[in-house]
Parts: structure tokens; C-alpha cells; sequence
């Protein structure tokens, strides 16, 4: 083996030994990657999000899912379009308590109330492996007041180990979470 092939080999094989370590153990580490909004208004639109096994990622079963979020002033929430946040729970308001602060703009981003049906795929148990689509029709946006030209996202929720969970709950590991890029609609 010649000092190039060296330095090629090693590197692949203590990648993969991490990940045969990681699963021997019982602890595979998963990503819940948010895809992008397609559609338009008029037509629907449609988000994704894609489970996979990453050693980047946290301990997990997986669980969790995602939702398509949108800017708190295009819902017409404009308490919540004030507030300059560092954390989601101070996106939190009379107007809506789902508040998710958006860390780079500082800016809160929500979903409308009672809308985990149409705008959310959530599984307590285990997310699929690969791409899982969340299609809301323009009847579902139109009934949630959401703005022609709001812009959205998918937010993804990835439940840590153990018991975790997207909401937070007290002693649970924390959850991961990762933002898709916005689209105007």
C-alpha cells in the first residue's frame, strides 16, 4: 500500500467503523431533512421531508415528522411579527402559542391553529425511511387564512433519544430540528 492509497483507505474505513460501532451498539443516528415547497396557490402546494441514517445525526428511534410553517405577518399574527426572538417560546402569543423562532432572522414563523391535519405529517412511532410528502390543497390554504403571497417552509422535528420528543417534554433528550428554505407563493 502506497502513502496515497494510505491516506484514501483510512479515512473510509473509520467512517465506517463509527457507523458499524454506532449500530452495534443499538445507537443509529438519523437526520430529518426538510425538502422543498412545490406548488403554487392556485394549485396546492407541496412539501417534503427525508429520514435517513446520517452519523451527523442524533440517536433516535426515528420519530418525529414535519409541518409546513409560515411567516407569523403573513398570517396576519402581528404581535407575533414584532418580536425580535432568540428562542420558540417567546414566538408564543395571545394570537398563537405554535410560535417557532427562526434563529438567523431572529423572526417567528407559525403555523394557524388546528391546522396539524392539513399542514403536518407527525408519526410517535417510526417516520418511514426516505422521502415523505405533505401536499395541502389550495381549499386547505384558503381555509386557513393563509396569504396568496405568504412565504413557507418545512420545519422538521426529529425526536432525540430516549424519550424524546418535539414538544419538549421535561427530562426527555432534546429533539433536532431543521429548517427547509422559504418559497413565496
Amino acid at each position: 500500500m502506497t502513502p496515497r492509497t494510505r491516506k484514501l483507505v483510512v479515512p473510509v474505513l473509520a467512517t465506517g467503523a463509527l457507523v458499524l460501532a454506532s449500530t452495534a451498539y443499538g445507537v443509529t443516528k438519523y437526520r430529518n431533512i426538510p425538502g422543498p415547497v412545490t406548488g403554487s396557490y392556485a394549485q396546492g402546494i407541496k412539501g417534503t421531508f427525508r429520514v435517513q441514517i446520517d452519523p451527523a445525526g442524533i440517536p433516535s428511534t426515528p420519530s418525529g415528522g414535519a409541518c409546513i410553517i409560515t411567516r407569523a405577518k403573513d398570517l396576519g399574527y402581528s404581535k407575533m411579527e414584532k418580536i425580535h426572538c432568540a428562542s420558540d417560546a417567546q414566538c408564543t402569543s395571545s394570537e398563537n402559542p405554535n410560535g417557532y423562532c427562526e434563529l438567523p432572522t431572529h423572526k417567528c414563523w407559525a403555523k394557524p391553529v388546528g391546522s396539524d391535519m392539513k399542514l403536518c405529517k407527525k408519526y410517535p412511532g417510526t417516520v418511514p425511511i426516505g422521502t415523505t410528502a405533505i401536499p395541502v390543497s389550495h381549499a386547505s390554504l384558503t381555509a386557513l387564512n393563509i396569504s396568496p403571497h405568504a412565504k413557507v417552509r418545512v420545519l422538521t422535528c426529529l425526536n432525540g433519544l430516549p424519550n424524546g420528543g418535539c414538544g419538549g417534554a421535561p427530562g426527555a433528550a432534546p429533539p433536532r430540528h431543521e429548517w427547509g428554505t422559504p418559497k413565496q407563493l
